[in-house]
């Protein structure tokens, strides 16, 4: 089934359900991430989907508690895309570590992907909000000024995913290579597939840690 799909349900019932939402969308989101080079818009296309879930989710809920309950859900998915950016830039050093390269197409789609999280993230939020009505016009607003307040936490970490794959392909600088060593290429794919291992291995404990402060 189509991650998206399965995000969009998943945090529906979280949201329905209640409890510890921030920390379970970002669980959610972080295990979803395993695929977003697979389904169309990446991160974002991720993103637009666990939002609508929110949405859905919501209406059920009071009113007076839907704008706090989606704060929640945006601090989830920014820890989730925290998380994800840190996995990628983790993977990235640890084959520099062992003279590994991964294929160019895979690194420029990686970059390309957080960098549609830098422009889209917070327009995603706008249009998600908007898409659905039960907020009033003050909720849709802090919600919105929620989601830039969340970029700018995340920023760091995937403005660092970015630059390492945005560098040569031997990563950091190049520097390393030992005399006569060669770099050991990837297959197209390979960086994901890393990547993915690097999140299954975070998600263990992601679960039940406690949230980052806001």
């Amino acid at each position: 089934m189509d991650a998206r799909v399965v995000l969009q349900r998943r945090v529906e019932e979280l949201v329905r359900r209640g409890g510890q939402v921030r920390r379970e969308v970002a669980a959610a989101f972080a295990k979803a991430s395993e695929h977003a080079h697979a389904v169309a818009d990446g991160l974002i296309g991720l993103a637009r989907a666990a939002l609508a879930g929110a949405m859905k989710g919501i209406e059920t809920a009071v009113p007076a508690d839907r704008e706090s309950t989606l704060r929640s859900v945006l601090d989830g998915l920014g820890d989730g895309l925290a998380t994800a950016a840190q996995a990628a830039e983790l993977t990235l050093r640890e084959a520099h570590s062992r003279s590994a390269r991964f294929a160019e197409e895979d690194l420029q789609r990686l970059a390309g992907d957080f960098e549609s999280v830098s422009r889209r993230f917070a327009d995603t939020v706008k249009d998600g909000v908007a898409a659905v009505g039960g907020l009033a016009a003050k909720q849709a607003t802090a919600v919105k000024d929620h989601a830039a307040v969340t970029l700018r936490r995340i920023q760091p970490a995937v403005a660092a995913a970015i630059a390492i794959a945005r560098r040569d392909p031997l990563g950091l600088g190049g520097q390393a290579l030992g005399a006569g060593a060669a770099a050991v290429r990837g297959a197209v794919g390979a960086l994901f597939t890393e990547i993915g291992r690097q999140l299954q291995a975070i998600g263990v404990t992601l679960e039940h840690r406690d949230p980052p402060p806001p």
